[in-house]
């Protein structure tokens, strides 16, 4: 080959060979971007499966091309039916179609994403709130070839935020209403205080907020609180209520009742606490608990030194004084004795809670020198008393050095006298200032200061110890406590005058019989065993509640307190203090029927209230039904075929407001009658609502006079004595088949009639009308006859045992009296007599069930009708065009009042009701007349127009009608009160 073809065949070769290279290179990349295709095609599927989101594709004209699995559940579409229609199908909203037009807009500004929230509309017809981002594919020329939109449901975390703001505000409501303290706890530090709280101790809100939770309690107090706080935090089972100090900004103590609970705040545990400010009830508690312990330890002391007289007297006042700081409260007690013809008083007994607060030698005299004026005040025979030691009021150094040196910086120091002269002082400290004694305290104080004294007093000489025994005895004796001395075995060895006079016996009629004697039999077990208790526990004090026996046979009710003491010989003995607690106990168990009283009287009222109501209500609905009865009455001729049945619809109508009547009567909420009452009248008007009450249970019969004495008193009472005496009698019948007798008459009683009474005395002797209820029950039984008048006694299950006790009061009230006859399984009779008041003409009258004629009048103007019913207004706007008025309504006051301001000319008559959602109608006339002076108003209600007046007492206003009225009796009022 010629070397030019050489060449250029090597050129060829090399030639091929680069094309083969690069034709290689060109296939990978093309097998590397079909693969890098495959997998973005998977990822699109995978994101378009996706269960996490919603996702739609929409093509550029707004189709939708793509659908996923969870855009179907959550629209309730499925995929073929919205692919290829417009995004609108999913959101038909006009709001929610402009966001998206607003975010495709966006695009052509060249934005990458938009943020849309808008209605889903599901297939369900039901919306749900999804939040979108829209993100549009664009082309190589940046033409979008089509919009990606992923959502979210939100529509439960929009609903559970709105829900949290409103629990969040009703918390914050209630935090700042409520007059307890409430404070939120979590990490050990305070995360939320109410204003409560801030009045209560003091500091701000900033000063609280982040500090320690503990930051308020009392130091006593706080390593108890904290450690509680955190077990609950660490969620052990904690009492959730205790009572706990709290030291104010101020440095004052106080009480507060608290309660904590554990819940989650913020994602984690946290505390909820509230404190009631309990410091009132915890003083005055603390302050009679003091008393009663005083007046016990005074008791025991007493009853010590008496039970032994020749014992070592400076071991029991030195014993003493430590009960009587105990009680006190005082860390310090100190007795001080006066020499003969002496100003220096010594030392004798003292006592202290903490020894490092010892009184040292120089207090152990102490003489006018030392404080003068307090000297002076002490030696006439007054008390003197400081809270603070250390304030400058007190003007004498020493004694101020003195409440140094005990560490007491409150004192009271009580002058001991024996026949008008100062013999000791008798004081003691407080390590705390602010502790003062009250006078009751003081004069308890001042006995056991007594006591000890005489106690010393007893080895100066026979002389000092007779007196001193007369002085225990006389405290003996005559101390209003009972004192027994009672062998091991039992036997009354000694007993003091009071307490035997407290039993009906004198001293000697005691002493020697068995102390079992005087106990209730159903105690004798229960002393057996309190005696055996304390006789195996010597020198202890127990205290129990029993009941004893009086002479008379009378219970009484006693707390004793017993010690067992050896005597000389090693037998034991029991030393006995008793209380009569008869009283307490009996005034306990009045207040409990007082509140049960109490209870059942507000239940009464509130169904009381309820039937006025109700009656209210009907009154609305009668006066529709009623009205619109009698205008059909008017349009269709006399012989039409409808006209009976539509009479009768009238006639029940009368008679069902009859009834409303007696209900609103029964229930205190109509007229209240006062001055001469018909009896028969006013029980003749109950005969519907007994029928309606009692008609299913038995057979009621009336036997009414026509002529009566007449009755000074209320027909409500009087309604009320019947009603309780008729639910007696038909109880009695026991479900069986029976009669109940409603009878009246007029009677002349005498002096002897009037002793007769089982109940009530009467007014004396004269012209009495009586109410008589007989029953064909059972009778009543003679222990039931013993108690039949009593409050809260009653033989039914579910009686509370008042009907007869509330009877008999409104009786006695009355002046009146009641018999009551028994005949055991015959029946009873309850005859309830009232003092008569001259005579009433006729006998009881039924209202009429005729309707008055509509009037021929015609009239002309406008009217406005303001009532809350609507089918009132509508049968009112019927009954005024009828006869020629415009009328203009208004279903509540602000309505009324807008429609009679904007009226160019005043309306001729406004008919209001008083019962209105809005506005009371007292307000609503007011205000009409506030803009016109003349305006004519007629006052309409379905309560009876007595009680009206009472609320509109101070109104001059044109008339009232009461709800149910005859359309004739409209027509007539607005006559009367249009006429010049």
């Amino acid at each position: 080959m010629p070397p030019d073809h050489a060449i250029l065949g090597t050129l060829l070769a090399v030639a091929a060979t680069v094309f083969i290279l690069l034709l290689r290179r060109s296939n990978r990349l093309v097998r590397k971007h079909v693969s890098k295709l495959r997998d973005e095609i998977r990822l699109t599927e995978s994101i378009l499966r996706s269960e996490g989101a919603c996702l739609v594709v929409f093509d550029r004209d707004g189709k939708i091309v793509q659908f996923n699995r969870t855009s179907e559940e959550t629209s309730g579409f499925r995929a073929g039916e919205v692919i290829g229609a417009p995004y609108s199908k999913l959101f038909p909203a006009d709001a929610d179609r402009r966001e998206f037009e607003r975010g495709l807009a966006s695009f052509e500004e060249g934005r990458d994403s938009a943020e849309v929230t808008a209605a889903l509309r599901t297939a369900r017809g039901d919306s749900r709130l999804v939040a979108c981002v829209l993100r549009p594919v664009r082309e190589a020329q940046g033409e979008i070839r089509c919009v990606i939109c992923t959502g979210v449901d939100i529509t439960d975390r929009v609903r559970a935020e709105a829900s949290l703001r409103q629990s969040e505000e009703l918390f914050r409501t209630v935090c700042a209403t409520v007059p307890a303290a409430i404070l939120i706890f979590q990490d050990e530090k305070i995360r939320f205080v109410n204003r409560a709280a801030l009045e209560i101790t003091g500091y701000s809100r900033e000063e609280l907020t982040g500090a320690p939770f503990w930051k308020t309690i009392h130091p006593d107090y706080c390593d108890i609180v904290k450690e509680r706080g955190l077990a609950r935090l660490a969620g052990e089972n904690i009492p959730l209520t205790y009572e706990v100090p709290i030291l104010t900004k101020g440095g004052e103590k106080r009480w507060v009742d608290y309660t904590a609970s554990l819940f989650e705040f913020n994602g984690k545990p946290a505390i909820l606490g509230t404190a009631f400010d309990i410091t009132e009830r915890r003083e005055a508690a603390d302050a009679l608990r003091r008393r009663i312990d005083a007046e016990r330890c005074a008791s025991a002391i007493s009853s010590t030194f008496i039970a032994e007289p020749e014992g070592d007297t400076a071991h029991l006042v030195d014993r003493a004084l430590g009960e009587i700081g105990e009680v006190a409260g005082a860390d310090s007690v100190f007795l001080y004795l006066y020499g003969e013809n002496s100003d220096i008083a010594r030392r004798a007994h003292s006592w202290v809670r903490d020894e490092k607060n010892a009184l040292s030698r120089e207090t152990e005299s102490l003489g006018p020198d030392a404080f003068p004026r307090i000297h002076e005040l002490l030696r006439r025979g007054e008390v003197f008393q400081t809270s603070d030691t250390a304030s400058p009021a007190i003007d004498e150094e020493p004694f101020r050095r003195y409440g140094s040196e005990i560490r007491s910086r409150s004192a009271i120091i009580i002058p001991i006298r024996c026949r008008g002269v100062t013999r000791g002082l008798f004081g003691l400290g407080a390590a705390e200032p602010g502790r003062t004694w009250s006078d009751d305290e003081t004069a308890l104080l001042k006995l056991l200061g007594e006591i000890c004294f005489n106690a010393i007093a007893a080895r100066e000489g026979q002389e000092a110890l007779r007196s001193s025994e007369a002085r225990y005895r006389a405290l003996y004796d005559d101390n209003p406590s009972m004192y027994f001395t009672v062998a091991r075995r039992g036997e009354i060895l000694s007993v003091n005058r009071f307490g035997a006079g407290q039993l009906g016996y004198k001293p000697s009629e005691l002493i020697g019989r068995p102390v079992f004697e005087l106990f209730h039999p159903d105690d004798l077990d229960v002393i057996h065993r309190y005696l055996e208790k304390a006789a195996a526990s010597p020198l202890k004090l127990f205290h129990w509640d029993l009941r004893k026996v009086h002479r008379s046979g009378d219970t009484i009710c006693v707390k004793e307190t017993v010690r067992a003491v050896p005597d000389r010989s090693g037998e034991i003995v029991f030393f006995v203090a008793c209380e009569d607690i008869t009283a307490v106990r009996a005034a306990a168990e009045e207040r409990r029927k007082l509140e049960a009283h109490l209870e059942y009287a507000q239940k009464m009222e509130s169904i009381a209230q309820l039937a006025s109501v109700i009656a209210h209500e009907f009154n609305n609905q009668l006066m529709v039904i009623g009205a619109s009865a009698e205008l059909a009455l008017l349009d269709m001729p006399e012989d039409s075929p409808a006209a009976e049945p539509i009479g009768q619809i009238r006639e029940m109508v009368e008679s069902a407001g009859t009834m409303t009547g007696q209900l609103l009567a029964y229930a205190g909420r109509s007229r209240v009658e006062r001055g001469k009452l018909d009896l028969s009248r006013v029980v003749s008007e109950m005969d519907r609502l007994l029928s309606v009450a009692f008609s299913n249970r038995a057979a009621i019969e009336f036997d009414l006079a026509d002529s009566l004495p007449a009755v000074r008193g209320n027909g409500t009472k009087i309604r009320q004595i019947l009603m309780n005496l008729m639910t007696n009698a038909v109880d009695a019948l026991g479900g069986h088949t029976g009669i109940v007798t409603i009878r009246t008459g007029g009677r002349l009683l005498g002096d002897d009639d009037l002793r007769r009474f089982t109940a009530g005395r009467g007014s004396g002797p004269g012209e009495y009308a009586f109410l008589e209820v007989a029953d064909t029950g059972r009778g009543i039984d003679g222990k039931a006859m013993e108690k039949l008048f009593d409050p809260f006694h009653t033989t039914k299950k579910k009686g509370r045992g008042l009907g007869l006790f509330v009877v008999q009061e409104i009786v006695e009230q009355m002046g009146g009296g009641i018999v009551v006859e028994n005949h055991p399984e015959e029946g009873a009779l309850f005859r309830i007599f009232f003092p008569g008041a001259g005579t009433i003409a006729g006998g009881p009258t039924d209202r009429p069930n005729t309707p008055p004629p509509f009037p021929l009048w015609r009239g002309s103007g406008t009217i406005l009708v303001i009532d809350d019913k609507e089918p009132m207004r509508r049968v009112c706007t019927r009954i005024l065009r009828r006869v020629g008025f415009d009328v203009d309504t208004a279903p509540d006051g602000v309505s009324g009042i807008d429609l009679y301001r904007r009226r160019s000319t005043p309306y001729d008559a406004v008919l209001l009701d008083m019962t209105l959602p809005d506005m009371k109608g007292i307000d609503v006339f007011h205000a009409i007349r506030k803009i016109d002076e003349k305006s004519r108003i007629i006052l309409t209600s379905g309560y009876s127009a007595d009680l009206s007046s009472d609320r509109f007492a101070s109104i001059a206003s044109s008339g009232f009608i009461q709800k149910p009225y005859h359309a004739a009796a409209l027509v007539d009022r607005v006559r009367e009160i249009l006429s010049p």
